[in-house]
């Protein structure tokens, strides 16, 4: 189920008893959730592709949230940006709220630029 926010993740996570068999969450959140307790080892023995993943990938998750690579397969990794033309969002929308991700995410905000 999608959350609003890492700490709304988070409370779930510690409360306990989610019914969660997989759980999708930012890599940094990692270190504070393996010490918690929450999450479970991984039984790699169930993972036959395990020993695919990407080395760098594996090494940085290893010295920065999960050493050993125990509890921890990536998804997906990376950045998340956004490209406009200031000039013509500007010129369509005069009070667009540039520098906010709620340009992209409030519907609001997308239907005034739907003619950009």
């Amino acid at each position: 189920l999608p959350a609003r926010s890492f700490e709304a993740i988070d409370s779930k996570l510690l409360a306990g008893s989610t019914g969660y068999d997989v759980v999708s969450h930012s890599g940094s959140a990692i270190a504070r959730l393996i010490p918690a307790g929450i999450l479970q080892p991984l039984d790699k023995s169930k993972l036959p592709n395990f020993k695919h993943m990407r080395e760098d990938v594996m090494s940085q998750l290893n010295a920065n949230w999960d050493p050993g690579n125990q509890y921890v397969v990536p998804y997906m990794f990376g950045t998340h940006g956004v490209t406009y033309n200031e000039a013509l969002v500007k010129e369509t929308y005069p009070d667009a709220p540039i520098g906010s991700l709620d340009m992209i995410f409030d519907p609001a905000h997308m239907e005034k630029l739907a003619d950009c």
